[in-house]
């Protein structure tokens, strides 16, 4: 993503989910969006600088579950003139 840019996303489970949004930089990795245990969530995440992201959902559950997700890249929101 360039900065700047920003990417609508949304998810629903049928359990809990851990989800993040990060970057690697070297060994290390930094988590600009880091959110526990929903069911789901929609959200506007904006990239502060140029760089490739990763969006992650985690079950820390020892269940199987369902999950639908969608994402619109270079989203713009609509202006309320």
């Amino acid at each position: 993503m360039n900065a700047g840019e920003s990417v609508l996303f949304h998810y629903l489970s049928d359990i809990p989910v851990d989800f993040d949004i990060h970057y690697h930089t070297g060994f290390e990795i930094k988590y600009p969006v880091k959110i526990p245990e929903k069911l789901k969530l929609t959200r506007i995440f904006k990239a502060a600088k140029q760089r490739e992201y990763c969006l992650l959902w985690t079950n820390n559950k020892d269940s199987k579950l369902t999950l639908t997700f969608g994402y619109k890249t270079k989203y713009q929101p609509k202006s309320s003139n």
